[in-house]
């Protein structure tokens, strides 16, 4: 799994290729998205962001876990008053994300362009 955090017009762009797989054995992932999450968050308190997007092109399979580690990320977001959309999903990881109701909260967009978009 590669992870890339990046900040475009004050959106936060967090890319996910591979699988997010999390579990006790893979602490290296596990300590990938913590860095990525901490990037961002960092940006958040002292930067004007107000949208943070999931690229998730190229990831094929979300574990449990790593669907609860996305729901943590959404929760804490909408806590910040700051809002989430996903983009560049396979249709089995669309089916998941909305197997976990996340489509009647989070956007779904087919890429980064229309996700950037939709903040604007």
């Amino acid at each position: 799994m590669t992870i890339d955090y990046r900040l475009e017009d004050n959106i936060g762009i967090l890319s996910i290729t591979g699988d997010l797989a999390l579990d006790v054995e893979q602490k290296i992932i596990s300590n990938e998205l913590n860095k990525a999450w901490n990037k961002l968050i960092k940006s958040i308190e002292t930067k004007d962001v107000y949208g943070v997007i999931f690229n998730l092109e190229g990831v094929s399979g979300i574990t449990s876990l790593g669907m609860g580690w996305l729901i943590r990320v959404y929760t804490h977001l909408q806590k910040q008053q700051i809002d989430l959309v996903f983009c560049n999903m396979s249709d089995d990881i669309t089916d998941l994300l909305a197997s976990a109701q996340l489509d009647r909260v989070c956007p779904f967009y087919q890429t980064e362009e229309e996700a950037l978009a939709s903040f604007h």
